[in-house]
């Protein structure tokens, strides 16, 4: 009988240590899970806005355009509301939106940037998500990046809607301007079908962006040469990225579904003769 009484004491102050404990520690995995849940709301609010996007520029963008302001996508009924305009975390303060953009820009410009890096990242700093042209959304930016890309996006969209050739040009060859400057003067001077001896230059640089760019000018006056640029870039994981490559190495071929990047690469391979 006391031993009976001894094992309930034990369970009953067993009970009571476990609730103490758990007032104590829970309160922190709240948080993280809190964190987490909002950091996943915010990441397909903006996958949500981007098929939206697609949706618009598809139907009444002639398949390139995206529209001025976002609330065109809930008044044409792309999105049911507006709700998914900003993230969680900060309610009152709306995601970034650039207006002038146009699907075939290269690929480092955002599209949406989330304000004041709301989420706590793994390094105990905080972060920021970022829809781009190639609709993916990425987390790279941190606290306080967000005010120097919007407004380095601004200045390449800007540079995009220069006509000078010789301002073009010049921008390009600065060393000081940014990977984002420097892919708009390249898309910008194809546009214009202008050609310059700096442009192959770009053709190995270190941002992707601008050797994809660099390619695609230099397609029109030397096509072995960024052909075999170019079909190395059929790897890339992101179907937008694929679709346009393919679209400029065989502008005369059929729709194709990427199925894979392996398989983009083996039909690159046969078009283009490689082993």
């Amino acid at each position: 009988m006391k031993k009976q009484k001894k094992l309930y004491f034990a369970a009953v102050l067993l009970i009571l240590v476990l609730a103490i404990l758990s007032q104590i520690y829970m309160p922190e995995e709240s948080a993280l899970v809190k964190n987490s849940r909002l950091n996943y709301i915010c990441y397909f609010s903006m996958k949500k806005i981007g098929i939206a996007l697609l949706q618009y520029s598809d139907k009444e963008g002639k398949g390139i355009f995206l529209p001025n302001d976002l609330s065109l996508l809930v008044k044409n009924q792309y999105l049911p509301s507006d709700s998914c305009f900003c993230c969680g975390t900060q309610p009152e303060t709306p995601y970034y939106y650039f207006p002038d953009l146009r699907r075939d820009m290269p690929h480092n410009i955002p599209i949406l940037i989330e304000r004041n890096a709301p989420h706590p990242t793994s390094e105990g700093k905080k972060g920021g998500f970022c829809l781009f042209l190639d609709f993916s959304v990425r987390y790279p930016l941190r606290e306080g990046e967000d005010i120097f890309v919007i407004e380095d996006t601004k200045k390449a969209l800007k540079i995009g809607q220069s006509d000078s050739k010789e301002f073009l040009l010049k921008t390009l060859a600065e060393p000081f301007q940014s990977d984002r400057v420097k892919s708009m003067c390249l898309w910008k001077l194809r546009q214009m079908e202008v050609f310059s001896t700096i442009i192959p230059e770009f053709l190995y640089a270190k941002s992707y962006a601008i050797s994809q760019e660099a390619a695609y000018n230099v397609l029109a006056w030397d096509r072995e040469k960024a052909s075999y640029l170019l079909a190395s870039f059929l790897y890339d994981s992101n179907y937008f990225i694929r679709k346009a490559i393919w679209k400029k190495l065989f502008p005369s071929s059929q729709e194709i579904d990427f199925i894979s990047p392996v398989a983009c690469e083996a039909i690159a391979n046969k078009f283009l003769k490689r082993n």
